[in-house]
């Protein structure tokens, strides 16, 4: 159970450390998994349904950002690869539950008007 999906896409995140403040966190691993940095971020909402990760109980505050312009991705960290994909056109089986957060994120950037594109990282092999 150590990495239960390996190989599937996922959106970019990880753990907070004990002594990083949450925005940090997002900004750290955004760029770990990404390559991005400078994103001004926003917090979308949390999620904690019991079972979401079959590793243990796992509670992820989701924030959301608008990259300006054409913005080039490099996968780093865990992330194998790293890619922009259509918002109607994700990957149908992203992991955990992320196929949810993606929708949720999605909706709300709709709502805006500034959305073309959502980042994924796939999991290391």
């Amino acid at each position: 159970k150590k990495d239960p999906y390996k190989g599937q896409w996922a959106v970019p995140g990880g753990f907070i450390e004990m002594d990083e403040e949450l925005e940090d966190a997002v900004a750290r691993e955004l760029e770990e998994e990404t390559g991005l940095t400078g994103v001004a971020l926003e917090q979308l909402r949390a999620f904690g349904t019991v079972g979401r990760d079959p590793r243990g109980r796992q509670i992820t505050v989701v924030f959301t950002g608008i990259v300006e312009g054409p913005a080039r991705l490099c996968a780093g960290d865990d992330a194998a690869k790293a890619r922009w994909f259509d918002i109607d056109r994700l990957p149908a089986d992203l992991a955990f539950d992320h196929d949810r957060i993606a929708r949720v994120a999605i909706r709300r950037l709709k709502r805006t008007k500034a959305y073309r594109r959502f980042a994924v990282a796939q999991r290391r092999d």
